[in-house]
């Protein structure tokens, strides 16, 4: 019996031990599993998450060429049809709208347009689908980098009509909408209300309407 006993505790020994082994293994594994995913989520930062370009001069290339007038008539003719259902809707010149379309999407090369369709730069607060990405303000006349919570549509088109939705909702925009008939008026009213931080925002804008 005593026999029995040591060889029965010797058993439950080994198969003490290769429990351990096999619970070291499977902490082991979710360690690197969770190691792995920062790694991924690093690079994900550092090259799908294009930077918001909003109050900077937009790059000067598409798609590793040169741009042209051709692509901002190419944005303007594809998205047109829109940009005036929203003005006969909601009073807001369609002119303004591209403009800061094509302004603010960083001429059609902002991952936060191209990825996730938002068109305008509208952030985020805690009920919104968003997405963090690096964006550079305008503080105390110094470009400052910085991440910040993004709207995600899920089309262009809801991106338009949330853009004009947040011009009529907010009360800081009333004065822009005393020239619904003069684009570029309009344009420096927004700019007026900070819709952007950069100073030279409205000038950047009815420059760029000029097409």
């Amino acid at each position: 019996k005593k026999e029995q006993n040591e060889v029965q505790a010797s058993l439950w020994k080994k198969s003490g031990d290769i429990e351990i082994e096999n619970i070291q293994s499977w902490i082991f594994a979710l360690i690197s599993a969770i190691l792995q995913s920062f790694s991924l989520g690093g690079k994900k930062d550092s090259q799908e998450y294009a930077e918001v370009t909003s109050s900077e001069t937009p790059g000067k290339t598409i798609k590793g060429r040169e741009k042209t007038p051709k692509d901002k008539e190419n944005f303007i003719a594809e998205h047109k049809e829109i940009a005036k259902k929203i003005e006969k809707e909601f009073n807001i010149p369609w002119e303004f709208i591209l403009t800061q379309a094509w302004l603010e999407s960083a001429w059609w090369t902002s991952g936060l347009a191209i990825n996730y369709n938002n068109l305008f730069g509208i952030k985020a607060n805690k009920w919104w689908k968003s997405v963090l990405l690096w964006t550079s303000e305008e503080i105390n006349g110094k470009m400052v980098r910085k991440k910040e919570p993004f709207r995600v549509y899920n089309n262009i088109d809801e991106s338009f009509r949330d853009h004009a939705k947040f011009l009529i909702e907010n009360p800081r925009y009333k004065n822009a909408f005393q020239y619904s008939n003069d684009p570029a008026n309009f344009a420096i009213q927004v700019a007026k209300a900070w819709y952007a931080t950069d100073s030279q925002y409205a000038s950047k804008l009815t420059s760029t309407m000029k097409w």
